[in-house]
């Protein structure tokens, strides 16, 4: 019953906290990703030949086929004038979006807009259609056909002219994405998840020496920096990008070790990586409860145990048991505030991994010693929740606790409940 009402729970606190976003095909989805591959593939993939096909269509039904000389001068004199001026205006656009974001989020999102190639794109994309127009308007000059003379004539610069119009255009649209592009980087889950990318194995691992370095930190600010503004869905966002990587590295290391170690003493990497993610979310957690945010630290608690719950199945002692020990202390955070959902939500959620560990436990030989350690684990943390929630007199909680005791020794012992 109690790993029914969590996995109704996990499922229900996904769909009410979060908003479920319009379904995108997956190109669309392919090319909004900040990556260079991505956006090199929109822009001179797609929206190129895209404005290729449009001037095209309206050269040929205007007759727009032979340019005059003072015309040319004229207009790619105007172009290059005006694409200088906007990539002025974008330039100090960014740096005020980068500006804003870094105030809004964190200092370290300065490096996320660095990497994104938008903006690198659109420079190099103005840059060339800048010094194209000028070298056309230089030729045009050598070449010094007379003032009212139609290029035609000179077939190779008329195609250049074109061409510089053509790319001049392409500047202009290529402004559109790069918009759509900034106003997504703002979002604060556009950067949560960029920042989250970081989050693997190795870099966590390359981190333990040089604290900057961090992949989780990056993301903890933000959502510590939400739960001061009490924005609960800044929060969620972050806490489910670092539940969602975080457990799978705990898979990762799953597949790399064998049982025996994974019910040994621990893996150095297994108790370092334990010890940076569950230390960053406990932190999460224990804040959001003195805040009273009793949404948040639930938030937390799920996280963490989305971390554990692999742990478990991986049957990794040292990781289980400490995040075991850190749903304690989030919990008994939230009860000491009196926050009786957040108690019940950690009362339930190591219940769930005791109860599952204990029917383990009866099963197999080999590890049974390193299971019990779990179970025990798991039986002390509801009893010092269910001492905390007694005393701040929260009934409910302190009787779920030690109904859960009871099942998780049943489950331990199936012969004394007969």
């Amino acid at each position: 019953m109690t790993v029914t009402i969590i996995a109704m729970g996990r499922e229900s606190f996904r769909s009410l906290v979060r908003e479920t976003s319009p379904a995108k095909s997956n190109i669309v989805t392919w090319l909004n990703k900040p990556k260079w591959l991505n956006r090199l593939t929109l822009y001179f993939l797609i929206l190129l030949p895209m404005v290729y096909i449009i001037l095209k269509s309206i050269f040929s039904y205007f007759g727009l086929v032979h340019t005059d000389v003072d015309s040319a001068r004229y207009m790619l004199s105007a172009m290059v004038q005006g694409e200088g001026a906007i990539v002025a205006i974008v330039v100090t656009l960014s740096l005020v979006a980068v500006q804003l974001a870094a105030s809004s989020y964190s200092a370290r999102v300065i490096d996320i807009f660095r990497r994104t190639p938008d903006l690198w794109i659109l420079i190099a994309i103005y840059s060339f259609s800048i010094f194209y127009a000028l070298a056309v308007l230089k030729t045009i000059e050598s070449v010094n056909p007379q003032p009212g003379d139609p290029i035609n004539r000179w077939s190779s610069l008329e195609t250049h002219i074109s061409f510089a119009y053509f790319f001049g255009f392409f500047a202009f649209m290529a402004l559109v994405p790069y918009i759509w592009s900034t106003l997504e980087m703002l979002k604060p889950s556009t950067v949560i998840n960029m920042l989250a990318e970081r989050i693997t194995k190795q870099n966590i691992l390359s981190s333990i020496e040089k604290t900057p370095d961090d992949p989780v930190m990056p993301v903890i600010d933000i959502v510590n920096g939400a739960l001061l503004r009490y924005d609960y869905e800044t929060v969620i966002d972050g806490l489910t990008a670092i539940g969602e990587h975080t457990s799978g590295i705990f898979k990762e290391l799953g597949s790399s070790n064998s049982m025996l170690k994974r019910l040994g003493h621990g893996t150095y990497e297994e108790m370092k990586i334990s010890e940076i993610v569950f230390d960053h979310l406990t932190s999460v957690g224990k804040l959001a409860a003195s805040k009273d945010n009793e949404k948040a630290t639930v938030a937390a608690l799920f996280s963490l145990w989305t971390n554990v719950e692999i742990a478990a199945e991986q049957r990794f002692e040292v990781a289980t048991k400490w995040g075991i020990e850190s749903i304690e202390e989030v919990g008994i955070a939230g009860t000491e505030r009196r926050l009786e959902m957040a108690t019940l939500t950690a009362i339930q959620l190591i219940g769930t991994v005791g109860e599952t560990i204990a029917k383990q436990s009866t099963e197999e030989t080999m590890a049974k010693q390193k299971l019990e350690n779990i179970v025990i684990t798991a039986v002390n943390a509801l009893k010092e929740i269910r001492r905390v929630a007694m005393e701040r007199r929260l009934n409910n909680p302190a009787q779920k606790a030690e109904d859960l005791i009871k099942r998780i020794h049943e489950a331990t012992n199936p012969s004394s409940s007969l």
